[in-house]
């Protein structure tokens, strides 16, 4: 099971999933404390290893949904930087040898974090964003063909243009 923080707030996006499992839980066995007590020719081993298994983790996808909203009048560009953190901890435990058995426990832990960040630009005045629906239109014959439009005589800067399939270049003259 994991428990889901969010820390949102109106700038940020900030959510993290923590496995709920008790330091306590991760011992072989428990007695009255977070400790438990062997013969001196016991195994040795202070934490159950079964419970540190890669299979509890292994179909643990998160993923959420974020939607911005702009308005249409919006230009310019936006930077959006989307970053993952992995917080990971290596656990110790320590036996202490009495007269007549060992004690087994945890003795802390060691822990470390990775940071992954991606910066993500957005152009407001890239077609994409026009305020009017869009047509996506796909030729049976050729894979990589797109409308293209030339302008008026050659420039490419007066309205009227003619149409035509040209081979796909991702330049605003084209869909």
């Amino acid at each position: 099971d994991y428990r889901i923080n969010n820390r949102s707030s109106l700038s940020d996006f900030d959510i993290s999933f923590e496995r709920e499992f008790g330091e306590c839980d991760e011992l072989r066995r428990q007695e009255l404390g977070c400790y438990f007590t062997a013969a001196h020719w016991g195994s040795g081993w202070v934490f159950d290893k079964t419970k540190f298994n890669p299979i509890s983790y292994s179909n643990f996808k998160p993923n959420y949904d974020v939607l911005y909203e702009a308005p249409v009048s919006e230009t310019g560009v936006t930077d959006f930087e989307m970053g993952v953190k992995l917080n990971y901890r290596a656990r110790f435990g320590t036996v202490l040898p009495s007269a007549l058995f060992s004690v087994y426990g945890s003795a802390g832990s060691s822990t470390n974090s990775s940071t992954v960040k991606q910066r993500i630009r957005i152009d407001w005045n890239h077609p994409l964003f026009e305020a009017e629906a869009h047509v996506t239109l796909q030729s049976l014959s050729n894979n990589d063909l797109c409308l293209d439009v030339y302008g008026e005589n050659g420039d490419k800067t007066v309205a009227g243009g003619s149409v035509n399939g040209w081979s796909c270049h991702g330049s605003w003259n084209q869909v």
